[in-house]
């Protein structure tokens, strides 16, 4: 895919750029921070199809009442009710999310405990999935508890000092330590100048990646290559859920009034 190729090496540049305006612009870690977040998210909308929309620094609730911390950026689907999405709402619908991520300026340890620590609160929230939506929707069975009756979570950073070897120790240390359950694990990192990590679960998934003798891999695994973005994109494209059709999401969390009609 030669066309492809030389499309997807101009996108990888993008938030190298986005990375130096952002530093010629301040100096302030917080705004720096706030701007670098802003514009992933753009970049992510512009490429990926199946997102409606975006927002930072924002919150997702389910139907059981639960709620994420604060992320810093949602995707959502062109299901999510649009009158609620105006004056930046505070918490969205799990259901009208494709995925949500942290985006971290630079990344350490600390910061990375950080991600996954969002990453279960937000792994905890259940979108009610029912009917014909259990029909009608792009996600194997085998990623049902990951992807659909919950939503994929990941990282960006725009740089690390660390080795991508000892990102992945820290965050396998960190998951082993506390006994993370595997559905409520961080499903990806995508780190600018390193390269990429990415949770395959039980290894038999939308993602299937053999080692050199051709037994499958599961669990985290690593790789350290310079197109990150183009692989994040191609990552939501393929584990984001995709419907051909929906039950609206406000009989989710309100009921249509049958009190009071007479004839």
């Amino acid at each position: 895919m030669p066309l492809l190729d030389d499309r997807f090496s101009n996108i990888d540049q993008q938030p190298s750029a986005k990375l130096r305006d952002a530093r010629r612009s301040t100096r302030h870690d917080g705004i720096r921070g706030d701007e670098l977040s802003g514009a992933l998210g753009e970049i992510v909308k512009s490429h990926f199809v199946d997102c409606a929309s975006y927002y930072e620094k924002c919150e997702v609730t389910d139907t059981h009442g639960s709620l994420s911390n604060e992320v810093d950026l949602v995707f959502l689907n062109h299901f999510h009710p649009a009158f609620l999405l105006k004056d930046r709402p505070r918490a969205f619908f799990i259901e009208g999310v494709l995925a949500a991520a942290e985006v971290k300026t630079s990344l350490d340890k600390s910061e990375t405990i950080d991600c996954l620590q969002k990453a279960q609160a937000f792994k905890r929230l259940l979108p009610r999935v029912e009917g014909n939506d259990l029909q009608t929707h792009n996600v194997e069975a085998e990623d049902w508890s990951r992807y659909l009756l919950r939503r994929p979570f990941f990282a960006f950073a725009y740089e690390d000092t660390r080795r991508l070897s000892t990102i992945h120790r820290n965050i396998e240390e960190w998951i082993n330590a506390h006994q993370i359950p595997d559905v409520e694990q961080i499903d990806a990192f995508f780190i600018r100048n390193k390269g990429i990590i990415v949770n395959l679960g039980s290894g038999s998934g939308t993602l299937e990646i053999r080692d050199a003798n051709g037994d499958l891999l599961s669990g985290f695994v690593r790789n350290e290559t310079t197109a990150v973005f183009s692989q994040l994109i191609l990552w939501l494209s393929s584990v984001c859920p995709t419907f051909t059709s929906l039950h609206p999401i406000l009989l989710r969390y309100m009921n249509f009034s049958t009190a009071g009609f007479v004839k």
